[in-house]
């Protein structure tokens, strides 16, 4: 009876002002644009403004789907009539007048412009409801698209708004649309004659996002879409906020929801009823609320606008309880909650949102166990969360956040052990566990790496990993929540390689106390004499190895810049490896460097390898700091970092740590007395830190030929070498070498030849070359010269195949056809007689630095840096042989890091 007696009045009303509407309807001017005009010819029968009986008009929508309308045949002044749903889940009609069509006005597309009336539109005055996105709206029983927009600025005091039309809308159900999203753009238009308004006239029109909006100005009516209200429930306020403020950024206007659906609604769709589209299901549910504009067997499409603009996409649809109507000074919504899953909403596109009912979407179940051992509580959250890059990350962290929020409302000295369990397609299980302590937000301190993984597997650059599912264990407790690391101390200064440093850590706890733990690192077997620097920091602290040691603390806030990763699990595994929040990491740097490669360290690289990777001639590689690291558990989060330094040198060796080894890939490092003076490891001091380093050539290799100009040549018959010193002629020469030092600069003048003043000219000068130094200066054709110093035929070279891959490690002819070992791509290549490639075998590792072969055609290729021998079938399908021991065990995860390991030279018995 209460709707009856809301609605009665409205209809009595609008049949006695039908005409009165109807003439200000025909007076208003025809909307056109100068930037298209009309076709010189139109169709012959044209549609005529007419009155129309509100009692002939259908309570229903019209069955048929194909019925639509053509824009260019719509004229200003039709009646027509649009549905959506008021209250409950009853469809119910409007009334509607076209004011005009504007062309091409949106993103391409023609746009309808329209005046509602009727229902508490103009009953209750709320006039454009957000939520009414879809509608559909009729003139004559046939379709002309989806009210979609509304006039947004200040003086807007009448229902006006805009449609998207059907023709556009249609375009979803393209089973060949690109899945990536369409940018929205914005149009701006002035009317040769302005439309009446109440507000006045309005000669401008802008269309487009309110982001892309002008300042208010009279005459200027601007349209924008229609926010899409999205109802939320199982949120607390700070949760609530933060969701708010997410979904603004995309004309989203987030709103408390009354509670879940009645049991009584029904779980099917039909145009102009409720269309919600979830975001999320279960303790938490977020739908966004609007209305089915068309439907034809299991397809769907509705709101004439987008919802993310995301393209393709996988949202749950399902129909939606309105409970109530808010009518608004600034805007109207409707206040509904969203009933459960019976589709999957595909197509997030400009113009509409798509889907089809009956397949279930692909979303992410998300369990969140929280224990607080401090008051016994314990909640478990369950939900299901939309499965898309752009909005997977912040859908979970909202909801294990609130768990967290919910069994822990209150600030305090909490500490959290959060363990983080994430199934994914491509790279498994991936599980990672910190402690974190935050005094008054415990819940976004707890939530902040879950962020961070979930953005650095759907958003890196280089492959997006579908999450299957994610578990959260959160355990609660209040107890001593941090420490600093205060000093660090050793038993003694020096220590040979292979010996093991025990480490002396004194924490400061928090509010005063002290404790002191006790850590340890091993020295590498191959670690190079001299200065090392030890250092300690709390894992909660990060450091910047490289500015350490140039002399500073190097303490940063965030951590430093992380070598680039190849692949997607080489990103993980960076992430996975650092160091918790409640651990002692205790590194030892050296003086020498490592070489990284796409994010894999390789350290202690023999010596040639090492030089040919260090090669001015190619870039891609990173130079870091040496060092083997080993981190210690704590009760605490601990922050802070000391150093001190220790000198390694062996025993039964005269090692004073001035030279550099050759050993390895270390690089000359600093003098032992001065290590603060070491080398920054950064890219751009690549070069000088490895300078020194590619001099591998003996002293006589950097000296010139003698050349004396003026002198004589030599006497016919001379050879290239010089005749043996005589030794009194050897013992001047060591007396001339004897001289003091003052006497040094006084060299006896050479006796110059008698000089003919008549001849013009320069004397002859000659020379010999007698060593290999000599002979590596020059061209080689078709010889070679020998360390001896003889010159002899050699075989011409002749390039058969240039590769992309950065190093070509080893070369097999095998089967008419030639194989390589790559870096650093790990490939194995085949190389045709005609200097053509193809990849034959990928091995997963960086390095492939030796190839064999057997009897029967079979291929072995050793890898680097995990030590692993591949074979090889003459098809193609390789098989793990072999892989190196390592070099800890795996049941000392606090142990030294693991160095690579390196497989070099294979060879195979037939």
């Amino acid at each position: 009876m209460a709707r009856d007696s809301v609605h009665r009045p409205v209809l009595r009303w609008g049949r006695g002002a039908w005409l009165a509407l109807l003439l200000v309807a025909c007076a208003a001017p025809a909307v056109t644009a100068p930037v298209r005009s009309r076709p010189a010819t139109r169709p012959a029968h044209r549609p005529a403004p007419r009155t129309v009986d509100a009692a002939s008009l259908p309570d229903r929508p019209p069955a048929d789907p194909d019925a639509i309308w053509h824009v260019r045949d719509l004229r200003p002044g039709m009646k027509g009539y649009g549905f959506t749903v008021f209250k409950g889940d009853k469809v119910e009609r409007f009334g509607v007048t076209i004011i005009g069509v504007l062309p091409k006005m949106y993103m391409g597309q023609d746009m309808v412009l329209i005046r509602l009336d009727g229902g508490p539109i103009t009953g209750r005055n709320a006039f454009l409801i957000h939520g009414m996105s879809g509608s559909p709206i009729y003139v004559d029983g046939k379709l002309v698209g989806a009210f979609s927009m509304a006039a947004s600025n200040y003086w807007a005091k009448e229902p006006i708004g805009a449609v998207t039309p059907i023709e556009a809308m249609l375009e979803a159900l393209d089973p060949k649309l690109d899945p990536e999203p369409v940018g929205i753009t914005s149009a701006e238009m002035t009317l040769p004659n302005p439309i009446p308004t109440s507000a006045g006239a309005m000669r401008d029109i802008f269309m487009g996002p309110e982001s892309l909006a002008p300042p208010d100005a009279p005459g200027r009516l601007t349209l924008r879409p229609l926010a899409t209200p999205v109802m939320v429930s199982g949120l607390g306020s700070r949760a609530f906020k933060q969701l708010a403020s997410f979904l603004e950024h995309w004309n989203l206007l987030a709103q408390p929801a009354p509670g879940q659906a009645p049991a009584n609604l029904k779980p099917k769709l039909e145009v102009g009823g409720s269309l919600g589209v979830n975001l999320m299901t279960g303790d938490i549910d977020i739908s966004g609320i609007g209305t089915v504009t068309w439907m034809k067997g299991d397809r769907v499409l509705g709101w004439g606008h987008p919802f993310f603009q995301l393209g393709g996409a996988q949202f749950g649809i399902s129909n939606a309880w309105v409970y109530d109507i808010f009518p608004g000074v600034q805007a109207s919504n409707k206040i509904a909650a969203a009933g459960e899953v019976i589709g999957t909403l595909d197509h997030d596109r400009p113009f509409c949102v798509s889907g089809r009912v009956g397949p279930r979407p692909t979303m992410i179940p998300i369990t969140c166990n929280v224990e607080d051992r401090s008051t016994g509580r314990k909640k478990t959250f369950r939900a299901e969360a939309v499965n898309h890059p752009q909005l997977m990350g912040q859908m979970a962290t909202i909801a294990v956040g609130e768990a967290i929020f919910e069994t822990r409302p209150v600030p305090g000295d909490i500490t959290a052990n959060v363990r983080l369990s994430i199934d994914t397609e491509g790279l498994g299980h991936i599980e990672r566990r910190n402690m974190v302590y935050d005094q008054f937000q415990i819940d976004s301190a707890a939530t902040l790496e879950l962020a961070q993984m979930l953005q650095l597997l759907s958003s890196n650059d280089l492959k997006r990993v579908p999450v299957k599912a994610l578990n959260v264990d959160v355990t609660l407790e209040k107890k001593q929540p941090t420490a600093t690391v205060e000093r660090i101390f050793i038993k003694q200064e020096r220590y040979e390689p292979g010996e093991t440093v025990d480490v002396g850590v004194v924490l400061r706890l928090y509010r005063g106390e002290t404790t002191v733990l006790h850590t340890n690192v091993k020295i590498p077997e191959g670690a190079q004499g001299g200065r090392a620097v030890l250092m300690v920091n709390g894992g909660a602290t990060r450091v910047n190895l490289a500015a350490l040691t140039g002399g500073s603390t190097g303490i940063v806030p965030l951590p430093g810049a992380t070598p680039a990763a190849a692949t997607v699990s080489q990103l993980v595994k960076q992430f996975l490896e650092r160091e918790r929040n409640d651990q002692i990491v205790t590194h030892l740097l050296f003086s020498s460097s490592a070489v990284n490669i796409n994010g894999e360290k390789l350290s202690r690289l023999p010596g040639p390898i090492a030089d040919v990777m260090r090669s001015s001639r190619t870039t891609g590689l990173r130079v870091e700091q040496d060092e083997v690291k080993s981190a210690s558990d704590t009760e605490f989060v601990v922050q802070g970092v000391q150093r001190l330094f220790i000198t390694i040198q062996r025993k039964d060796s005269s090692e004073t740590g001035t030279g550099a080894s050759s050993e390895g890939s270390g690089a000359p490092g600093a003098s032992p007395g001065s290590p603060g003076t070491a080398r920054n490891l950064l890219v751009p001091d690549d070069e000088a830190v490895l300078s020194d380093a590619r001099r591998f050539a003996s002293p006589e290799e950097d000296e010139t030929p003698a050349v004396a100009p003026g002198a004589s040549p030599p006497p016919a018959g001379n050879g290239a070498a010089e005749a043996p010193k005589k030794p009194s002629e050897a013992k001047k020469k060591s007396a001339r070498a004897e001289q003091k030092p003052g006497e040094a600069e006084k060299k006896p003048e050479p006796e110059s030849p008698p000089v003919d003043d008549q001849l013009l000219g320069k004397a002859a000068t000659w020379w010999t070359q007698t060593s290999f130094a000599d002979f590596q200066r020059g061209t080689n054709q078709g010889t070679g010269a020998t360390l001896r110093g003889e010159v002899r035929l050699a075989p011409s070279l002749k390039l058969l195949y240039e590769s992309g891959e950065q190093f070509i490690w080893s070369v097999v002819a095998l089967r008419g056809e030639y194989y390589t070992g790559t870096g650093n791509s790990g490939l194995v290549l085949c190389v045709g007689r005609d200097g053509k490639s193809s990849e034959f075998f990928r091995t997963g590792e960086l390095e492939v630095h030796a190839l064999a072969k057997d009897g029967a055609g079979n291929l072995y290729a050793g890898t680097s840096p995990h030590g692993r021998v591949y074979r090889i079938d003459p098809s193609g399908k390789g098989t793990l042989l072999m892989e190196l021991s390592r070099a800890c065990s795996e049941t000392n995860p606090n142990g030294p890091t693991e160095p690579a390991r390196y497989v070099l030279c294979l060879a195979v018995a037939a």
